[in-house]
This record gives C-alpha cells, structure tokens and sequence, in this order.
C-alpha cells in the first residue's frame, strides 16, 4: 500500500492543517515569505495547498518559517491528513434507543403506524424473493454438476 503521507495531496492538506492552525490567511503567508527574502507567489502556495505541485525544500522550510512551524509539526499534520482521508466507520448507534423512539412514534401515531408496515410488508417480499432466488441458484448449481458428487 502506498504511504498515504507522502503524496503531493496529501501533504497540500497538511500544509493547510498548518496554515489553519496559525490562524493566518495564504495572503497573509505569501507576504510573510517574501518578507523573508522568497521570491514564492500566490499561486504557487495555491498549487501545494491543492496537491498540484510539490514545494521545493527551501521553499517549504520558509513555508515552515514563516508558520513558526518545522518539520516535525509537518509530519504530524501529514499523518493527522493522512488519517482524515481514511474513510471512517460510522459510530455506533444506540439501537436500543433508536428502537424506543420509533416504538412511541409509532404507537402515538396511526400514520406512522401505516407508514411502518408497508416498509416492513415490503421487507417481508423482497426478502422472500431473494430467498426464492437464492434457491434457484442453488438449484441450478446442482443440475449443473456442482452439487456435492455423492451421486
């Protein structure tokens, strides 16, 4: 698996992490840099902050500079990137309590109620009609040859 941390967009998001965590706007760090002697432009801290381009290392030591940052808070802020593009499991759920607001919605109110067994009527016939379906592929799996072979 590729490192995550070390792909142009994912080090343009950590750039920004920084850039946030400063409290400064891209502006503001454009005018910080040059002040530093860079000749860096708008653009090109546009273009890491997208993930389209790579900053040299000078330029991005006075990135760094310029953020009262430094390498390791850039790696820290890639791996805090990194770990943000991962995709997420959704929390838990409370079933038990998502189930007792729906059991006083549905007791309180007769539509509900209506609404509640058409989804579950519903339910009831797709999952007969898988299991019917499931069935027919068993079956034709056995005529097929691909029974067990205890013929």
């Amino acid at each position: 698996m590729e490192d995550e941390s070390l792909n142009p967009e994912n080090l343009g998001r950590a750039l920004e992490i920084l850039l946030k965590r400063a409290g400064i706007t891209r502006v503001e760090l454009v005018s910080r840099v040059r002040g530093m002697g860079s000749r860096i432009t708008g653009t090109a801290v546009s273009s890491w902050l997208r993930g389209q381009r790579e900053p040299t290392y000078s330029n991005l030591m006075y990135f760094l500079k310029a953020l009262g940052s430094d390498l390791c808070e850039l790696q820290a802020a890639k791996e805090q990137a990194a770990r943000e593009k991962a995709p997420h499991e959704p929390p838990p759920a409370d079933v038990d309590g998502v189930m007792e607001k729906m059991r006083r919605q549905v007791e309180s109110d007769p539509e509900s109620r209506q609404v509640l067994r058409r989804i579950l009527d519903t339910l009831g016939e797709q999952t007969g009609a898988l299991k019917e379906l499931s069935e027919r592929l068993d079956e034709s799996g056995k005529n097929r040859g691909g029974g067990s072979g205890s013929d």
